[in-house]
């Protein structure tokens, strides 16, 4: 992809919250995985991906599950619960 193309599509990251509920101990559990690239390297995360050009939020977050974790879900599974859109949220692009 040329940078030209990079810049007339902006790079949207959908970021999962994947949790359970625990009835022996009572607590809530979140999955977190480890980053694999810098600037946070080995870094404890929120599994995230790339949104596609012709895919919506819910199915990326379906996808997501279904690549990284191994299961096949509805998009009825997935709820938006925020949007964030400051360019300088994160380092680098």
């Amino acid at each position: 992809m040329s940078d030209e193309q990079l810049l007339t599509r902006p790079l949207i990251t959908v970021t999962n919250l994947i949790w359970s509920f625990d009835t022996t101990n009572q607590a809530v559990q979140l999955l977190l995985v480890r980053r694999d690239q810098a600037p946070f390297a080995d870094s404890w995360a929120l599994p995230e991906t790339l949104l596609r050009r012709h895919e919506s939020a819910d199915d990326a977050a379906i996808r997501l599950i279904k690549d990284k974790i191994g299961l096949e879900l509805s998009l009825a599974a997935t709820e938006q619960l925020a949007t964030f859109t400051a360019p300088d949220r994160v380092p680098g692009e």
